[in-house]
């Protein structure tokens, strides 16, 4: 009796790995890889010809999020002088694609409604790429009371010391003593004043001030 209910429980798990097999099939080849290449090439002609209308247009629903309020060249601006990098042929495809430029880097697309779209990588945005980005996304946390968001501006070292979860339920806990910064930090004329390099204060209010840090290219809040 124990031996045919572990039998039917194999066949069962089997068949399911079958669907799960056939759908991840249906998913890899429901797009050319070349349209990904052609969706990579684009993107970056657009950068660099400043059509920034065609080349946001590319970029997936969460390199979009990460750009919060401030518009594409502003991204584009905060990479410094160099320009766009001519691209490689395709790395690989499964659910995703890379493109691979000369210097070694890659570039991440994701398919989304029938398109290839740019998700991560060299001139890509992501998220904390200005300190103006990440007060963007920190007050828009804030708004939405959304605390993985708001644990995603901490440091590295923060999020290495504690789990995740402990930084989320003490950040539930005090929600409601959060929300009397959201106006403070709106209304404040954002002036930055340089601590160290990498490192920056924001005034604001009375006697307020946010700290941040910039760590491998990402603005993070160290203190507010």
């Amino acid at each position: 009796m124990v031996q045919n209910h572990r039998q039917g429980n194999w066949t069962l798990g089997f068949l399911s790995l079958l669907v799960l097999w056939s759908l991840a099939g249906c998913v890899s080849k429901s797009l050319p890889p070349a349209e990904a290449e052609t969706s990579a090439r684009k993107y970056l002609q657009a950068l660099r010809a400043g059509d920034n209308k065609t080349a946001a247009g590319l970029l997936s629903v969460r390199a979009t999020q990460a750009l919060a309020s401030a518009p594409l060249p502003d991204y584009v601006k905060s990479q410094g002088p160099d320009h766009p990098p001519e691209l490689g042929p395709i790395s690989k495809i499964q659910h995703r694609a890379s493109i691979v430029s000369p210097n070694g880097d890659n570039i991440h697309l994701v398919e989304e409604g029938g398109i290839w779209k740019l998700d991560s990588g060299p001139w890509v945005p992501a998220p904390g790429f200005s300190p103006d980005n990440t007060m963007d996304l920190f007050l828009r946390a804030l708004q939405s009371r959304d605390c993985q968001a708001l644990v995603s501006c901490a440091p590295p070292g923060v999020r290495r010391r504690h789990l995740r979860q402990e930084l989320v339920d003490g950040c539930e806990k005090k929600m409601a003593s959060f929300q009397g910064w959201v106006d403070k930090l709106g209304a404040s004329k954002r002036s930055f004043e340089s601590l160290a390099p990498n490192r920056l204060a924001l005034p604001f209010g009375d006697s307020g001030k946010v700290i941040l840090v910039r760590i491998q290219g990402r603005w993070y809040i160290e203190t507010l």
